[in-house]
């Protein structure tokens, strides 16, 4: 069986997370699972596995919005990429700004990549698709349960 891919989405436009959702749904030849979380707070504890999310699973990959309820993109970025543990999920800006100020601040607070979101469904599924094979099959992705010995 093919390797279960994990993509978590920080997003709180349904619409958005919806098209997201489907695009990742037409990738064939690929098992990949994507969950969401509306705001920033519940991002954060996701990826912290804090309070309900205790035994969430880490993920492969965290696509990114920039502009959330509660707490930005920027401060996940921030406190993800300063986590030695969790640095090395590569973290993908997916956000409607295409301003060079957020591209210029995502890239340096170690964003992996930064993708503008397209509001014709052929390019936005394009973008996803492209991300994914990128990611998943030329890029090698860190084990997230492998620890070097000491």
């Amino acid at each position: 069986m093919n390797k279960e891919y994990f993509i978590l989405s920080i997003e709180d436009s349904e619409a958005d997370f919806t098209l997201l959702e489907k695009a990742v749904g037409q990738i064939k030849n690929r098992n990949i699972r994507i969950k969401n979380i509306g705001s920033g707070d519940k991002g954060i504890d996701f990826i912290f596995k804090n309070n309900e999310f205790k035994d969430a699973k880490t993920p492969d990959i965290i696509i990114l919005d920039l502009n959330l309820p509660v707490i930005d993109g920027f401060e996940i970025l921030k406190r993800v990429k300063q986590d030695k543990e969790l640095r090395n999920i590569p973290i993908i800006i997916y956000s409607t700004s295409s301003e060079q100020i957020d591209i210029w601040s995502s890239y340096k607070f170690y964003a992996n990549s930064y993708i503008s979101k397209s509001f014709e469904v052929k390019d936005h599924y394009k973008k996803i698709t492209s991300l994914c094979e990128y990611w998943f099959d030329t890029s090698k992705l860190s084990d997230n349960n492998y620890s070097p010995k000491k």
